[in-house]
């Protein structure tokens, strides 16, 4: 095979046509932030189907699996002080569990893991108050759980009134606490009440829940001429948050992954490697796609090669 011929194909085919820019505006245009189990992440898949078929590949399928899916719920906070009382700006964390907590809000900076067993005698029955520093949010809810804490309150570190939206899950840990988010400006007027000496109270009420939901993993294969030699797996989540359009993440990766499909498939019959392009869901609440395929084809991974 001429590689820079190959090459020389691949990437006029990327840059004259517009495949990319109508399959993004696609995605999240009109399926939104293809949140894991929901009508548009259906639709999201349903039409990523029709695009690999389109492209030639072969073997396109959907594999369905069952994961803790989430639904968003109200959720308000009151902060209650010396001087006044302060209704807060916020949302659940993904996969909040739901439920009401009431307490003295304790900052745990960072939230690493050896903070949080230091101030455990302090966090008993209070309020966990961190940002979006250190440790993953879901290492941070499940130490402050851990030891007694009977909610948590994150704030961005970004500025702009954005609220953090991320998944607290941690595997098969059981959620009994309420997480909610709120943003920099938020965090920051808190954090100076804090220094200042002065106690505050909040209280949280939520009503968001989780339940066992069905979401699927869409794959497409180019084969290759060598059935020894295995395969090559392109891949990359498709599931957003439901909060905006997950353009970058991952929508990105999920178009990228259809143009290495459709710029590929050109030479299907020239490839000695097999190419599999996977698109997986329930990412974004605790990696459920990507598991669930590995356990499914547990008896294939010696062949696969990158």
């Amino acid at each position: 095979m001429n590689y820079q011929s190959m090459d020389d194909k691949i990437y006029s085919r990327i840059w004259t046509d517009n495949e990319t820019v109508k399959t993004h505006t696609y995605l999240t245009d009109e399926c939104n932030g293809r949140f894991a189990c929901s009508v548009d992440e259906r639709k999201a898949g349903d039409y990523m189907l029709t695009k690999f078929k389109e492209y030639g590949l072969e073997n396109v399928h959907a594999e369905s699996f069952q994961m803790k899916g989430w639904v968003r719920g109200e959720a308000t906070m009151t902060a209650e002080f010396g001087d006044g009382t302060m209704d807060i700006d916020c949302w659940e964390m993904a996969c909040n569990p739901g439920g009401n907590c009431q307490g003295i809000l304790v900052d745990i900076g960072d939230g690493t893991e050896e903070q949080i067993e230091e101030m455990a005698d302090q966090l008993k029955g209070k309020v966990a108050f961190t940002n979006t520093k250190g440790p993953h949010r879901s290492a941070k809810y499940g130490a402050c759980q851990k030891v007694g804490a009977v909610g948590l309150v994150i704030f961005n570190g970004t500025p702009g009134s954005l609220k953090p939206a991320g998944s607290i899950s941690l595997g098969d840990m059981e959620l009994k606490i309420p997480a909610v988010g709120a943003s920099l400006e938020v965090g920051s007027s808190l954090q100076r009440k804090l220094k200042a000496g002065q106690t505050i109270t909040v209280k949280i009420a939520t009503t968001g829940h989780n339940a066992m939901m069905e979401a699927r993993n869409i794959i497409a294969e180019i084969p290759g001429t060598d059935p020894e030699a295995g395969w090559i797996i392109v891949g990359g989540h498709y599931d957003g948050h439901d909060v905006a359009q997950a353009a970058f993440d991952n929508g990105s990766g999920t178009v990228l992954t259809l143009e290495v499909g459709r710029v590929l498939n050109q030479f299907k019959g020239g490839l000695k490697v097999g190419v599999r392009c996977i698109l997986f869901s329930g990412e974004e609440l605790g990696l459920y796609g990507s598991f669930n395929y590995v356990k499914d084809h547990a008896d294939e991974m010696d062949t696969i090669r990158a």
